[in-house]
């Protein structure tokens, strides 16, 4: 955890001014004020960077239960019960606490869900490595680590499927192939928790989104392929 932290505390953050830019959420846009922070700041929560960061920083595991019975998807080679792992790595200075403000409102305009916009939060790049016990996944992403209270954080990305290391397969009965794979974890009083959702491409309807810094089809459908821990799946 020590080389975790280190690893921001050595760049430091970056300091003064705000940045900001346009998010869409709940489809309202709005603007996102940034204002840099150092593990030594202290945020609207009542702690510190550091201590914020302290216990999600690391290697977070947990029993993942693979859907491979859903008659949406076929998933291998791994099945049934396995572990998924999860290591988040500060990226050095690259933390903010940022407010979203309905668009071309005030900076300082009511913010958070009352507005119609993303809760009031701390934003932390990280590198991550994502792995399941036999291989399925053996992944290298760097994402935005979401803090919304001292308990309360998540992380969502989206892996273009090409580009995957592992040898996770997932087809849909009638052989297409997914785009994306969607990875949705979370941090609160339940735990570590978190899903993995394949995102089928729809070539009828054309055109392009990012993931993972690249360009993929557009999803049509999608499926969850894993959950973690399995209780969250209702039998």
């Amino acid at each position: 955890m020590a080389l975790a932290l280190g690893a921001l505390a050595c760049q430091g953050g970056q300091t003064g001014g705000e940045n900001n830019t346009v998010t869409p959420t709940g489809g309202y846009e709005c603007d996102d004020h940034l204002q840099p922070l150092t593990l030594d700041d202290s945020t609207p929560f009542g702690v510190s960077v550091a201590a914020l960061l302290e216990p999600l920083l690391g290697t977070h595991r947990e029993t993942l239960l693979w859907r491979t019975e859903s008659a949406s998807v076929m998933v291998g080679p791994e099945s049934g019960e396995s572990t998924i792992e999860l290591t988040l790595m500060a990226q050095g200075g690259n933390v903010f606490w940022v407010r979203s403000v309905p668009k071309g409102a005030a900076a300082n305009a009511a913010s958070g869900v009352g507005s119609g916009c993303a809760a009031d939060r701390v934003q932390a790049e990280v590198s991550v490595h994502l792995s399941t016990a036999l291989g399925a996944l053996d992944e290298d992403f760097s994402g935005t680590l979401i803090i919304v209270s001292r308990s309360n954080a998540s992380l969502s990305y989206a892996l273009p499927f090409a580009d995957l290391r592992g040898s996770l397969v997932v087809t849909e009965p009638g052989g297409s192939r997914p785009s994306v794979l969607r990875v949705s974890s979370s941090w609160a009083e339940l735990g570590f928790r978190g899903a993995l959702v394949a995102e089928f491409p729809a070539p009828a309807r054309g055109g392009m989104e990012r993931a993972g810094g690249v360009n993929v089809p557009l999803s049509s459908s999608t499926g969850f392929i894993a959950l973690w821990p399995p209780e969250q799946i209702k039998r």
